[in-house]
C-alpha cells in the first residue's frame, strides 16, 4: 500500500507540474447581441480630383512621368516578371507616405467622403444616416468610416448597435459606390472595398478584413468567439496586458501607449517599425509612428522599406526577437465568418438606380457614362450579419490545481 501510495503521489506531482489543461468548448446565447465595429474603406486611396492631383504632384517631383511605367521606378527594385506590379507598389507607397504628412483635412480632400462612398444604408431593417459614421484614416486606404464605434461623424459618444434578431435583414447592408474621375491615372491595381470587422477598442489594422469587389452583392455571416486560457507556465500567453508593469518590454509599453487594447500583432508592427527606422532612418507609412521618426517620403526611401520588409519576412531569427518583445495576449474577443457572392445589380436594378437623380449626379461627379455596364464597375452591395444571437466560449482550467495535489498527499 505504501507503494501504491508513493505511486499516486509522484503521479500527482508529474501531473500538476506538467501545467495541463482542460479545455471547454460552449455556446453561450447572448441576446441582445453587441454588433461589431465595422470600418469600411475604398481600396483606392486616392479617389477624388484632389487626391489625382496630389498622386500627380507627388510623382512629378520624383521625375515619375506613369505610376506603372514608368522605367526609373525599375531601378530602384528590377523585377522583370512583375515590374508593372512592383511600379504601382512603389508609385503608391511614395504618395501614400507624403499623405501621412498632411493634416486631417488636407488628407479628407485626398479620398471619399463618406456619403460618396455609401450610397444607401440600413441596420436592422431601419435607414442608418451618414452621421453614423466616424471618420478614421488608415494609412494604407486613406479615408475609411466606421459603424458602430460609439462615436458619431463628431466624434460625440453614442450607444453601441445591438440585434435581437439574425439573418440578413437584421444585420448592417451598404450600397456602395468606390469609382474615381482619374482611373487612368489610378495607383490603384484593383477596385472596390475593403472592410475591416473588430471590437472597437481594438486597431482596425490588425483585424480580421474582408475584400468586396464591385459588380456584386457580397455577404459576410459572422460568429463570435471568446477566448480565455490559462496563462503562463499553462499556456505561452499572459493575462491582464492592461498595464506597463505587467510585461518587461519597451515594444509592450509603446503599444499600450496606441490608445487600444493590447494585441501581440500591435506590438509586432511596433518591432517591425523600430527595425525600419534603424534600416532606413525613416518610418514605414504603413505602421505606427514611433519616436518622432520622420515618414520616408522618397522613391529611394521606399525601396529601403520594401527590401527590410524582406527582410522580415525571411528572417526567422529577427521574428524570433520580436515575439519575445510582444507577448501574447490570453483573452480575446475575434469574429469568424464566411462569404457567399452574386452579381450584383441586376438589368432592372441597375436602370432603376440609374434613373435616381442622385445616382446622375455621382456619374457626373466620376466623368462616366451613366450606364449599367459602368454601373457594375463601380458599384458594391454588402451584407454583415450573424447567424446565430450566441457566442462560442472557450475556456481553460488546470486539470491538477494546487489543491488536488495537496489532496492526493494527504494535506
Amino acid at each position: 500500500s505504501t507503494l501504491v501510495g508513493s505511486w499516486s503521489v509522484y503521479k500527482s506531482f508529474v501531473i500538476y507540474f506538467e501545467f495541463y489543461v482542460i479545455t471547454e468548448i460552449d455556446d453561450v446565447y447572448e441576446n441582445p447581441i453587441h454588433f461589431p465595429t465595422i470600418t469600411l474603406c475604398n481600396v483606392n486611396p486616392l479617389s477624388t480630383y484632389e487626391g489625382y492631383e496630389f498622386a500627380k504632384r507627388i510623382l512629378d517631383k520624383e521625375n515619375i512621368t506613369h505610376p506603372y511605367y514608368d522605367d526609373k521606378l525599375a531601378y530602384f527594385l528590377p523585377y522583370p516578371p512583375a515590374q508593372t506590379t512592383v511600379n504601382m507598389y512603389f508609385s503608391k507607397s511614395t504618395a501614400l507616405q507624403n499623405a501621412m504628412m498632411l493634416n486631417e483635412s488636407s488628407k479628407r480632400l485626398l479620398g471619399q467622403s463618406v456619403d460618396q462612398l455609401v450610397y444607401a444604408c440600413v441596420f436592422s431593417n431601419a435607414p442608418c444616416y451618414m452621421d453614423s459614421f466616424k471618420w478614421y484614416y488608415h494609412p494604407e486606404f486613406g479615408n475609411c468610416y466606421q459603424f458602430n464605434s460609439g462615436f458619431d461623424s463628431q466624434n460625440q459618444p453614442v450607444p453601441f448597435s445591438k440585434i435581437t434578431k439574425t439573418g440578413k435583414r437584421n444585420g448592417l447592408a451598404l450600397l456602395l459606390l468606390t469609382g474615381t474621375p482619374y482611373d487612368i491615372y489610378s495607383t490603384s491595381v484593383d477596385s472596390g472595398a475593403h472592410i475591416f470587422i473588430h471590437e472597437a477598442d481594438e486597431s482596425p489594422i490588425t483585424s480580421i478584413s474582408i475584400d468586396v469587389p464591385t459588380g456584386m452583392s457580397t455577404n459576410i455571416v459572422l460568429s463570435k468567439v471568446v477566448t480565455q486560457k490559462q496563462p503562463y507556465p499553462y499556456n505561452d500567453c499572459f493575462s491582464e496586458l492592461n498595464t506597463p508593469e505587467a510585461f518587461d518590454s519597451v515594444f509592450y509599453r509603446l503599444t499600450l501607449q496606441q490608445g487600444y487594447k493590447y494585441s501581440q500583432r500591435d506590438c509586432l508592427n511596433i518591432a517591425e517599425q523600430d527595425y525600419y527606422i534603424k534600416k532606413c532612418k525613416c518610418a514605414h507609412f504603413g505602421y505606427p509612428p514611433l519616436n518622432d521618426a520622420p515618414v520616408c517620403t522618397r522613391v529611394n526611401e521606399t525601396a529601403c522599406i520594401y527590401n527590410a520588409y524582406m527582410d522580415v519576412f525571411f528572417r526567422l531569427k529577427l521574428n524570433v526577437a520580436f515575439l519575445a518583445d510582444c507577448p501574447l495576449e490570453c483573452n480575446k474577443t475575434s469574429y469568424l465568418y464566411s462569404t457567399s457572392q452574386s452579381s450584383f445589380p441586376s438589368e432592372l436594378y441597375a436602370n432603376v438606380l440609374l434613373n435616381e437623380t442622385k445616382m446622375q449626379d455621382y456619374f457626373k461627379h466620376v466623368n462616366k457614362t451613366p450606364n449599367v455596364e459602368n454601373l457594375r464597375s463601380v458599384i458594391s452591395w454588402v451584407s454583415i450579419y450573424f447567424d446565430e444571437t450566441k457566442r462560442t466560449e472557450i475556456t481553460q482550467e488546470p486539470a491538477e490545481s494546487l489543491i488536488d495535489l495537496m489532496s492526493s498527499i494527504g494535506g
